[in-house]
């Protein structure tokens, strides 16, 4: 038999992971180059110079998915050859060999061809959509909406000129916690499809990698059929097929388009249907995009009638269903690091302590769901990020109450604070602040 939709998408996990640590990587390196929003400049200078750097960021960003490239094609690769043979293993007869043929090894290569132009067109994608990612960004942080505002007060302090960059430092700093909260939750786009709807790279990338998974192993399958004789397919059936395949799953077609009858190894008489009459090759067809059914090869005579019990289903598909959840929940926690990151790169403290905060929170959701299902564990590993780790996030908890040196016992002190001049000075020691005013 095929795969079935969890080992799908646990073959297609390590490689999304690749396509989501580059996109973090990007942003990070995005809001490098807007760090020194509270420099005091008008914002009309401040927007001049930042648009003025975009070709080193396009050649920064570069070097990064290019740093990228060689582990996601070698990844897509292993994974392609590793779901076909893992298929191949559940139809080979005892005593048959495990190496791939020629011809089967062919038809898997072709796949992973398919799988490698999609991922390499959207890594094009993610350059000029960075690109543009950077301009609205910048452009959000420069809205100018809260300048007027402020305006009164600057001018009564300070000259005309010296109040337009007093105030173009204010605006952006007040406007930076939202733009980069905003661009976080926008991301990078990898892919448009038709509709005009903007995918991820993790969503993408795992979209092709699910459906390259279940290509993989059936082409592996279809060219060791081919080298065997045999023609006819049966498809497996399960509840809630989409309704492109609702009218194809069960029936077994035959590869060459013939059609006719076949008997099973009970002597049961069975039709079957041309391969072309179904919605096979569909984007949303039988083993398209998504698709959850697979095929096996249907011997004359040998084979038999496959319907698999609907009750087994609805629990794999309940199964299914909390597996999502919970990856769901670790997306969710690892979105909520990448802000965190953002804001410790852009070098905003308040917003990160606030950041930092709602990450505790959406930790502890994640961990309540999964200690309340029994075939749920933790998976550490799909909660990374890479720049972030869980030091940085205790880093944002409040410090323990410490007991008074001879004070009466269960009396205690908060940990000293640090004051507004000693972060001041550590944010210069890093590099985050070239004289940031508003503080």
């Amino acid at each position: 038999m095929n795969l079935n939709r969890t080992e799908r998408q646990e073959a297609s996990d390590p490689m999304a992971r690749i396509y989501e640590e580059l996109e973090a990587r990007l942003m990070s390196n995005i809001v490098r180059h807007i760090r020194d929003y509270g420099r005091p400049v008008d914002s009309d200078r401040w927007r001049f110079e930042k648009l003025a750097e975009i070709g080193r960021l396009n050649e920064e960003n570069m070097r990064i998915i290019a740093a990228s490239a060689a582990p996601s094609q070698k990844a897509a690769r292993e994974m392609c050859f590793q779901m076909a043979g893992q298929a191949l293993a559940r139809t080979r007869s005892s005593g048959e060999g495990e190496e791939m043929s020629a011809h089967v090894r062919e038809a898997v290569k072709k796949v992973y061809d398919q799988v490698w132009e999609s991922l390499n067109s959207s890594n094009t994608t993610l350059l000029y959509q960075a690109a543009n990612s950077y301009r609205r960004l910048v452009g959000d942080i420069c809205s100018g909406d809260r300048e007027e505002a402020v305006a009164k007060d600057f001018r009564e302090i300070l000259g005309e000129e010296a109040a337009k960059e007093a105030m173009g430092a204010q605006s952006r700093s007040q406007a930076l916690e939202a733009a980069l909260r905003r661009f976080n939750e926008e991301g990078i786009a990898a892919f448009f499809d038709r509709a005009g709807r903007k995918w991820t790279p993790e969503a993408y990338s795992s979209m092709v990698l699910r459906t390259a998974a279940q290509n993989a192993a059936s082409e592996a399958l279809f060219a060791r059929m081919e080298e065997r004789g045999y023609h006819l397919i049966q498809v497996s059936s399960h509840s809630g097929a989409r309704p492109k395949c609702a009218g194809d799953q069960g029936k077994i077609f035959d590869r060459n388009n013939g059609s006719g009858y076949t008997v099973d190894r009970n002597g049961k008489k069975l039709p079957y249907y041309p391969l072309s009459s179904s919605s096979y090759g569909e984007p949303d067809g039988l083993f398209g995009i998504n698709c959850g059914h697979h095929g096996v090869p249907f011997i004359p005579g040998v084979s038999r009638e496959r319907y698999i019990p609907t009750g087994d289903l609805e629990e794999n598909d309940e199964e299914y269903r909390k597996i999502q959840t919970q990856r769901e929940l670790e997306r969710r926690v690892r979105k909520q690091k990448r802000l965190c990151m953002l804001y410790r790169e852009a070098g905003d403290q308040e917003a990160l302590a606030k950041a930092r905060k709602a990450l505790r929170g959406k930790e502890q959701k994640l961990r309540d769901y999964v200690n309340s299902q029994e075939n749920l564990v933790r998976r550490p590993e799909r909660e990374q990020v890479p720049g972030w780790d869980k030091k940085d996030t205790e880093a944002g908890k409040q410090p323990k109450a410490v007991l008074r040196g001879g004070g009466e016992e269960g009396r205690s002190v908060p940990e000293p604070q640090k004051n507004r001049a000693a972060e001041v000075e550590e944010e210069k020691e890093r590099g985050y602040t070239e004289g940031r005013s508003g503080g």
